[in-house]
C-alpha cells in the first residue's frame, strides 16, 4: 500500500484520539500535526503496518508516539516496545512520553539502555510495565535474563531503522521481533529507505503502508550557508575553528568528529585555550553523557563536540553553526550532520574542514545537494588522492576512516564498543 500526503493543514485533534491524550498534547503545545504525522498517525491508529520515510526533524517521533499512547491509553491489555539505536534517542522519546502521560496515569514504562544501572532497570520492570523503550542489545540482555517478558507485546515501533542496520543490530532487531507477539504491528521508521531496507523491512511487515515524504533532506537545507576550508594539518584545523567559534556570541555550535579520541583532543585543546565546551562519545558513562547534553539544552555549554551519535534523532533548537572538524564517512551522514542547524525555518552556517583526499567527497555533497559554494578550495581540473588510488588499483574503494566512504571504523561513532 503506498500513501501519498497532502498538503492542507491537520490539527491533531481532528483524529480519533482519546481525550487524555489530546488534552496533554495541547497541554505541551502540540496543535497542528506535521506532515509525517498527518500521514502516519490515522494509518497506525487502524492498525497497519508502516514502513515511513521522512527527514531528520520532520516529527516522525510524535508520528509514532502518539498512536501508541492512544493504544495503550483507551486499552489496559495492550503493551508496546519502541526499539532505538541509541540511548540518547531512547531519553529523548521518554522524556516526550513522560510530557505526555501525567503522573497519576496508570499507565508505566520503563527505559532500557546500557550505561544505566541494571538494578534500576529491574526494579522498574517488576512494576509490569506496558511500555517498554530501549536498545536492542540491552533489550537483548533482559530477555536473556528472563526479565523481560515480550510473548503480550503486540505494538512495536523501530526508530531510526537504517541507523541500526548501520550499527550492525539487523540479527538483534530480528531476535527482539521474535519473542514479541506472533500478531503484532510494526511501526518502521526512517530518515533513508534504500532497497536493502526496503527488502529488510518486507520481512518482518506484512502489508505496510509505504510512506514516503517527498521534501528530502538535502532540499530542506535551502537556508543553510555551507563553507568549505582546506586544512592540511591539525594546527589548521585548529585555527579554523578558533577563527568560526568567535563569530558566535555565545549561540549554540555543534562540532563533529570521526573518533572519541578526537573528541576528547579537541575538547582538551578549547579548554587551554579558554573556550568552555563539553562532548560527548561512546567511552563515557551514561549519566556524562546525559549531562552534558542537558547542559548544551540548557546554555550551560554553547558548544558540543560528538561523533555521530549527534547526527539523527538528538533534538537541539537553535543551533547557529554545525562545524564538520572531521569529515564524515558518507554524503549521506554529512547531510544528517548539517541538519541539525538550519530547523524551523531558521538559517544556519555548516563549516567543513577538507583534506586533498576530500575532493571527490566535495563533487558529491554538490551533486547530492545541489548547492552553490562561493568559494571552490580544490584545482577543479586536479583529482583527488582517492581518485588516483583507484586508478593505480591501491584498493581506493575502501577508504580509511576519515576518508568519505571507508568502512566502519571502532571510533566513529558508527561502532559500537558493545552491543548498547
Amino acid at each position: 500500500m503506498e500513501n501519498k500526503h497532502n498538503n492542507d493543514e491537520s490539527l491533531f485533534e481532528d483524529f480519533a484520539l482519546c481525550e487524555a491524550l489530546l488534552r496533554a498534547l495541547n497541554k505541551n503545545g502540540f496543535k497542528n500535526s506535521t506532515e509525517i504525522q498527518k500521514t502516519v498517525i490515522p494509518i497506525a491508529i487502524d492498525g497497519f503496518d508502516i514502513l515511513a520515510q521522512s527527514r531528520t526533524g520532520s516529527g516522525k517521533t510524535l508520528a509514532f508516539v502518539i498512536p501508541i499512547l492512544n493504544k495503550l491509553l483507551t486499552d489496559a491489555n495492550k503493551s508496546a516496545l519502541i526499539l532505538t539505536p541509541t540511548r540518547e534517542l531512547a531519553m529523548q522519546i521518554s522524556d516526550l512520553i513522560n510530557k505526555l502521560i501525567s503522573p497519576d496515569c496508570p499507565l508505566k514504562s520503563v527505559v532500557l539502555i546500557g550505561g544505566s544501572p541494571m538494578s534500576r532497570q529491574l526494579e522498574r520492570l517488576r512494576r509490569n510495565p506496558r511500555l517498554i523503550i530501549a536498545t536492542p542489545g540491552r533489550a537483548l540482555d533482559h530477555l536473556d535474563r528472563r526479565s523481560l517478558k515480550l510473548g503480550q507485546t503486540e505494538i512495536v515501533a523501530l526508530d531510526e531503522f537504517d541507523r541500526m542496520l548501520d550499527m550492525g543490530f539487523s540479527e538483534d532487531v530480528k531476535s527482539i521481533l521474535k519473542m514479541c507477539a506472533e500478531k503484532k504491528q510494526i511501526l518502521m521508521f526512517s530518515a533513508t529507505a534504500n532497497e536493502s531496507i526496503k527488502a529488510l523491512a518486507h520481512k518482518y511487515l506484512i502489508d505496510p503502508a509505504i510512506i514516503t515524504i517527498k521534501n528530502t533532506e538535502s532540499a530542506s537545507h535551502s537556508k543553510i550557508t555551507q563553507e568549505f576550508h582546506l586544512c592540511n594539518s591539525r594546527d589548521e584545523k585548529y585555527t579554523h575553528v578558533l577563527s568560526e567559534i568567535s563569530k558566535y556570541n555565545n549561540e549554540p555550535i555543534i562540532i563533529f568528529v570521526n573518533t572519541k579520541i578526537e573528541a576528547d583532543s579537541l575538547r582538551n585543546f578549547l579548554t587551554n585555550e579558554g573556550v568552555k565546551s563539553c562532548c560527548i562519545h561512546g567511552d563515557m558513562q551514561q549519566g556524562k553523557r546525559q549531562s552534558n547534553l542537558k547542559g548544551f539544552h540548557d546554555g550551560k555549554y554553547n558548544i558540543i563536540i560528538g561523533t555521530d551519535v549527534l547526527s539523527r534523532g538528538i533534538d537541539v533548537n537553535g543551533v547557529k553553526c554545525v562545524i564538520n572538524y572531521d569529515i564524515p564517512n558518507t554524503v549521506e551522514a554529512y547531510i544528517h550532520r548539517i541538519g541539525r542547524t538550519g530547523r524551523n525555518g531558521e538559517s544556519g552556517n555548516a563549516v567543513s574542514f577538507l583534506a586533498r583526499k576530500h575532493k571527490s567527497f566535495l563533487d558529491e555533497v554538490i551533486r547530492t545537494t545541489k548547492i552553490e559554494i562561493a568559494k571552490y578550495p580544490f584545482d577543479k581540473n586536479s583529482r583527488s588522492s582517492d581518485d588516483e588510488g583507484r586508478d593505480r588499483g591501491s584498493g581506493g574503494a575502501r577508504r580509511s576512516s576519515d576518508g568519505y566512504k571507508g568502512t566502519r571504523s571502532g571510533g566513529n561513532g558508527y561502532a559500537r564498543k558493545s552491543r548498547y
